[in-house]
């Protein structure tokens, strides 16, 4: 007559301690796979706000529209709101929907505000503003000496309310500065003024002993990432 095996206390103890390994595998891996998620889902929403922009530049003599740092001095309002309708938008005031719909990175934790500041090399005036590369102006994207090198839009950290990236004020440090630099994975999402959109190392878009900087558009010709 066969007997019944009953699990020894060591057995259930191994058994319940892989269970506990497999669960918490599984739960790294899902968590892998959903901050994967939402850096494509970022990606993809930066895109499609560089597209509008480019929209927008093609109807105002190809210059992009303009951030707080200068909108209100040439009569203009922030380049969220002049890209509302080129996004199929009606035109209205930037509210939390609309933050939350278009201008939102799902990693983001703000609740308030904008996760995509403009590079605000696009608006500087050598009249206003002390910068490397004055007195050039790079009011239209053609004219970029490389716009594939030139970064249109970065992550703002959670701290920031600015909707533009002050880069011309850069130390050798930008992790001080108003940029998320490791909000995916280490890495940031960042568009450039071709369109196309990446996520990238802060040493792929800023590190001056290697002569990197995709801010500066004089600069940015000789990036090498």
């Amino acid at each position: 007559m066969n007997k019944k095996h009953a699990f020894s206390l060591f057995e259930l103890l191994m058994i319940m301690a892989i269970i506990a390994v497999l669960a918490g595998v599984s739960s790294a891996a899902l968590l892998q796979v959903r901050e994967s998620s939402k850096s494509a889902q970022c990606l993809a929403q930066m895109r499609e706000l560089a597209s509008a922009i480019h929209l927008w530049a093609a109807d105002h003599n190809g210059e992009p529209p303009r951030s707080s740092h200068s909108a209100f001095a040439y009569r203009q309002r922030g380049w969220q709101r002049e890209i509302l309708p080129c996004l199929g938008s009606p035109d209205s005031p930037i509210n939390d929907a609309l933050q939350q719909r278009y201008f939102r990175c799902p990693a983001d934790t703000k609740t308030t505000g904008s996760s995509y500041g403009l590079n605000v090399f696009f608006e500087l005036n050598p009249e206003f503003d002390d910068y490397e590369g004055a007195p050039a102006t790079w009011r239209r994207i053609a004219l970029l000496p490389s716009s594939a090198n030139t970064i249109l839009l970065a992550e703002m950290k959670t701290s920031s309310s600015a909707d533009h990236v002050m880069a011309h004020f850069w130390a050798a440090k930008p992790e001080n500065t108003e940029v998320a630099v490791e909000r995916h994975n280490e890495c940031s999402n960042y568009v450039f003024a071709d369109g196309h959109a990446a996520t990238l190392r802060v040493e792929d878009i800023y590190d001056p002993e290697r002569g990197v900087n995709c801010w500066n558009p004089s600069l940015a010709i000789h990036a090498n990432r």
